[in-house]
């Protein structure tokens, strides 16, 4: 939390989530926060409001915006409040309600100004754009016969456009850490008797990134290893054909003056389809991606 004055403060937040009975996976709620507070004699009643996404362990596609107005009393540095949560599917309709408790204990009083400005001046940005040429096939027998498709014939996989911007943290002169989002879209080509079909499903990433920049920071050209970890939330496309759950991309590469950058990675999705009408039901398919990139 950052305290911007007596009164307000602000600030982001991670966690973990599980149902009391324990009978379903649990999840990561990642969350901005808002909080304004009065001292009074002997406490300070507060409001806060939580907004966020909450990334689901087991099904990475079904996860959902929440959100968390909040009121409560702070005694010191501890304080208890009752709220309202609510999470709103990425896919499907309603929402799910429920009355939430917190018990929270406060301390090391908040970042001040200086704590902030020093934080964001060893942070950067990293914009790519590339495209990848796919890895994976499935054979006739392994998807519907919707298709129509010969047995000697199959599906192409994983050839892809993506677009991604990640938000960086410089631990060193070596080391870094952040986090990013971006889009993904992928042409999945059906052939069967020299009729070829292009299948277009369409993604948005969410993932960490760590990074190794070898030599020293002055050097012309400085080559690096990354690896992206995270799930995809499937947008658009054939349904019978989205990607959820895992994310996995390491990658290696140069930048330029510190500045410019080329890599080359090797991305791997989990394929998800709907078991009822006999489509793909899990298949790892896997890429070979180029991209060029921009630090600022």
């Amino acid at each position: 939390m950052y305290k911007a004055n007596k009164n307000l403060s602000f600030g982001g937040g991670i966690g973990l989530m599980e149902p009391y009975k324990f009978n379903v996976a649990p999840s990561i709620p990642i969350f901005v926060r808002a909080q304004a507070e009065t001292a009074l004699e002997g406490v300070t009643p507060f409001i806060s409001f939580d907004a966020g996404f909450g990334a689901c362990t087991e099904d990475f596609d079904a996860s959902p915006i929440i959100i968390n107005p909040m009121v409560g009393v702070k005694f010191g540095d501890v304080y208890a409040g009752i709220g309202y949560h609510g999470a709103i599917p990425t896919k499907g309709d309603g929402i799910a309600s429920s009355v939430n408790f917190r018990l929270g204990y406060q301390f090391g009083g908040g970042l001040s100004k200086s704590d902030v400005k020093k934080f964001f001046s060893k942070t950067y940005f990293t914009a790519e754009i590339g495209g990848g040429m796919g890895l994976s096939s499935i054979k006739e027998g392994d998807y519907n016969k919707h298709w129509s498709l010969s047995d000697e014939k199959d599906m192409t996989l994983g050839n892809n456009i993506t677009a991604q911007i990640s938000w960086m943290y410089k631990i060193d002169e070596n080391w870094s850490a952040g986090i990013g989002t971006g889009f993904y879209s992928y042409c999945h080509s059906f052939s069967n008797d020299d009729i070829y079909d292009d299948v277009w499903v369409n993604s948005l990433p969410l993932y960490v990134r760590g990074q190794y920049t070898f030599m020293e920071e002055e050097k012309f050209i400085r080559p690096y290893i990354a690896c992206d970890l995270g799930g995809l939330i499937h947008l658009a496309g054939e349904d019978n054909l989205r990607y959820s759950k895992f994310l996995i991309e390491p990658q290696i590469g140069v930048k330029i003056k510190d500045r410019y950058r080329v890599a080359l990675g090797y991305a791997a999705y989990n394929a998800q389809g709907n078991e009822e009408s006999n489509y793909i039901s899990s298949e790892s398919v896997s890429s070979l991606n180029l991209k060029l990139g921009l630090d600022f």
